[in-house]
């Protein structure tokens, strides 16, 4: 099977994993010591107001516990940290420390390079139908109304 035989679902996750491990070797390069799994976080944290743990989980689609223990992890290596929610003295917010902050300023330099890098091969016009293709596609594919 060549990569034209592959279904059109099975190349959207080819595509993201490829891009995605691309990203990771960016953060890489750049000093960051990141998994892929951390995206289920860093991907989903409200950059200036930080986000509840329970909210990660939903958004990233994961269980709770396997939140906690990437926001864990992210906080022993000083990307993130717990604070009081002051809607609710009860609860945590997650928010980005300013380590957090310069891996997300990475990342998305790391994501223009790789955008750079799409327009430089295949040009503005298939990239731009490209980017309609797979908005149609989570319009489509959307549980959400």
């Amino acid at each position: 099977m060549t990569i034209s035989d592959v279904p059109f679902g099975q190349l959207v996750q080819l595509a993201y994993r490829a891009a995605d491990g691309a990203i990771q070797r960016g953060l890489e390069s750049r000093g960051f010591d990141v998994r892929m799994t951390h995206s289920a976080v860093m991907a989903n944290i409200d950059i200036a107001s930080g986000t509840r743990a329970t909210v990660l989980a939903e958004r990233a689609s994961v269980s709770k516990q396997a939140i906690g223990e990437l926001i864990d992890d992210l906080q022993n290596r000083g990307y993130v940290k717990r604070v009081p929610d002051p809607a609710d003295g009860r609860a945590k917010l997650i928010q980005l420390t300013a380590k957090g902050h310069k891996l997300i300023d990475a990342a998305y330099e790391v994501i223009r390079e790789i955008e750079t890098a799409l327009l430089n091969q295949v040009g503005a016009k298939k990239l731009e139908a490209a980017r309609s293709v797979l908005r149609a596609t989570t319009a489509i594919c959307s549980d959400e109304p």
